[in-house]
């Protein structure tokens, strides 16, 4: 669903989708870089814990994109900047089932 909102509010879920995904990335680096100094025993699962990291980061990316093109910001009036305005409708969002294995 999505929601009329101010100029503040996209700006703190747009900085909030930012952060994650900046810890995100910085986290599939750490394990992937620090790997090779771990005992040989914990190596697969801090490579498979940086896939998972991965991954996320990844998803964190489609969510941050569609959350941008959600919504568009019409011209300021007289210098001051206007609350965005939903830029998509629910029909053409795209959407996720889950099938099962």
């Amino acid at each position: 669903m999505m929601f009329p909102m101010s100029n503040d509010d996209f700006q703190v879920v747009y900085d909030i989708l930012s952060f994650s995904l900046a810890c995100m990335m910085s986290c599939t680096l750490f394990l992937w870089m620090r790997a090779p100094s771990v005992t040989e025993r914990y190596k697969t699962p801090v490579l498979i814990s940086g896939l998972v990291t991965f991954i996320a980061a990844y998803h964190y990316i489609r969510i941050f994109n569609s959350w941008v093109e959600a919504y568009h910001y019409p011209a300021a009036k007289n210098g001051v900047v206007q609350a965005p305005e939903i830029s998509v409708s629910l029909s053409t969002m795209p959407t996720v089932t889950w099938t099962g294995c």
